[in-house]
């Protein structure tokens, strides 16, 4: 699974280096380079349309509230062996149906209450996932 930040990286370097090759690659990966998240992004309602959720739909909420009921939801206990990245692809291949759900009450506009308090809460967890899971790696 390639990131979606990754070709973001290599445009920091395009302008680091002072490089337009390596800037115009990046803008071009960053067009087409996907992972499988990207069909849940694109087409929003035609998965609002799958999800057969027992709650209200139209009752959103922010992403940190969101967040802290998955992490309390007990269909995905026992599920991982360790935190990390990786295992997304586990994650949707096997509980998409309950992602979707948590997925539907997630719905920011422009007007939104929400718009505020979930770019917030997402700088919180970008800042703090890198801290409180560090992957101990070998360059061998």
């Amino acid at each position: 699974m390639i990131l979606a930040c990754h070709p973001l990286i290599h445009l920091a370097y395009a302008y680091e280096l002072n490089n337009v090759e390596v800037a115009t690659e990046a803008l071009a990966v960053s067009c087409v380079d996907r992972d499988f998240l990207y069909k849940y992004v694109d087409a929003k309602q035609k998965y609002k349309a799958f999800s057969k959720s027992t709650s209200p739909v139209s009752q959103s909420k922010a992403i940190l509230e969101i967040l802290d009921m998955m992490r309390t939801d007990k269909k995905f206990d026992g599920l991982f062996e360790s935190p990390g990245y990786w295992n997304l692809p586990i994650l949707f291949a096997s509980r998409e149906e309950t992602v979707l759900e948590y997925f539907n009450l997630f719905s920011v506009g422009r007007n939104s209450p929400f718009l505020s308090l979930s770019l917030s809460g997402l700088s919180i967890i970008w800042v703090t996932a890198a801290r409180c899971h560090s992957i101990p790696y070998s360059r061998t």
